[in-house]
């Protein structure tokens, strides 16, 4: 067995572990109109933010649970995009992705 921990698909403390290593479609901290439109790229993503930016703005605080957040991209981009009017909960069963995804909000 291979105890090397990796950040894509691989092996965490000895077992075999598949997961993968997704990433912010928002990567600076400042959103742009550049960032949203990366957004078509991901019609999913591009048809639930839309979904929730109509919901924020009838005055509606939304909570969201993402379950198998993994590494936790979703749930960046939706803090980033929104902030306080937002709840959002990550959860995932592969410890590996937990700890990146605190390790990303940080």
């Amino acid at each position: 067995m291979n105890d090397k921990k990796t950040k894509g698909w691989g092996t965490m403390e000895g077992a075999q572990t598949e997961f993968w290593d997704a990433r912010p479609v928002f990567t600076s901290e400042k959103i742009t109109l550049k960032d949203r439109l990366k957004l078509i790229f991901f019609p999913k993503k591009f048809l639930l933010y839309k979904w929730m930016r109509k919901k924020i703005k009838d005055g509606k605080k939304i909570r969201i649970l993402d379950a198998g957040c993994g590494t936790g991209a979703a749930v960046i981009e939706m803090k980033k995009l929104w902030g306080k009017q937002v709840e959002v909960v990550g959860i995932d069963v592969i410890q590996m992705q937990i700890d990146l995804a605190k390790e990303r909000i940080k």
